[in-house]
């Protein structure tokens, strides 16, 4: 985890304490008005409009994922009427703690997703990969923030906003987070999204050729057949590759020409600049 190109572990707890202080301040920021009138209330709480998008989108994104398969999706996409008001007892919400919830989220956005925070050494501040980034943060927020029974672990953090960023405009959380880093003297470096294919199928191939190393098991017809799967599996993951990094670059060069990120828009709005890694430099 951490190399002599990153921050020690002590140095990211130690920006994690900067980042989350004055908590009461973030909260004046970002909910001038009361939690309940703010925008982000609605991460924690979404409304039967939003829980009905999300189910239509996931719904879809199934679809086209069956289509693409050449299979065919018998699931009936979601109905509006089936997603009804729910009844919201104020008296029952923790503010403050929904909010380092959210703040936690950005901060997965930020730090993990394989974008980089680098100090004025140029050193990294690396909580982890994926899993690991939402451990290091949960743990955190556990030791550190937690005044009440709740506990989370890493899959509470893990992915970050992805499953609520259409529930509310999170550009001000991001634009303080960056507001921070930059007082900090850190910067931020963007690595664009990107599917990488790992085969296993070797390593499976290995072990089993270990628990049955006897050559009078050996028949050269089942030889034969397992060279021609294993050719087959190649080239079919040499096509899949291909699909891939072709889909990489048709994104990239879609960026392009699409409204920032909320992310990248942020940080663009504190630092003046369109970060390292981001492909269209020039905006």
């Amino acid at each position: 985890m951490y190399s002599e190109n990153s921050k020690t572990e002590q140095q990211c707890i130690e920006l994690f304490h900067k980042l989350f202080e004055d908590r009461e301040q973030l909260m004046h920021k970002l909910a001038s008005e009361g939690w309940e009138k703010s925008d982000l209330f609605f991460v924690h709480h979404p409304t039967a409009q939003q829980r009905y998008e999300e189910a239509l989108n996931f719904h879809n994104n199934i679809k086209n994922f069956f289509r693409r398969n050449d299979k065919k999706s018998a699931d009936d996409p979601p109905k509006r009427e089936d997603f009804l008001e729910q009844e919201i007892d104020i008296n029952n919400i923790n503010p403050m703690e929904e909010l380092i919830k959210i703040w936690g989220l950005c901060l997965w956005d930020v730090f993990s997703n394989n974008h980089e925070v680098v100090g004025a050494d140029r050193k990294v501040y690396d909580i982890g990969s994926f899993r690991g980034a939402g451990g290091f943060i949960a743990d955190y927020i556990n030791d550190c923030l937690m005044e009440t029974e709740t506990k989370y672990d890493y899959l509470d953090f893990y992915m970050g906003t992805i499953w609520a960023s259409n529930r509310a405009d999170l550009t001000p959380v991001y634009e303080l987070i960056f507001s921070k880093l930059k007082v900090l003297n850190c910067d931020w470096i963007y690595h664009f999204p990107r599917l990488y294919l790992v085969d296993l199928g070797d390593m499976k191939e290995d072990s089993e050729a270990e628990r049955e190393n006897d050559f009078l098991n050996y028949d050269p017809s089942e030889s034969v057949a397992k060279q021609l799967e294993k050719e087959k599996r190649t080239e079919e993951a040499s096509r899949l590759k291909e699909d891939l990094d072709r889909i990489y670059e048709e994104s990239v060069e879609e960026a392009k020409y699409q409204p920032l990120p909320e992310i990248v828009l942020a940080y663009k709005n504190i630092y003046g600049h369109l970060p390292g890694g981001w492909p269209h430099r020039g905006m």
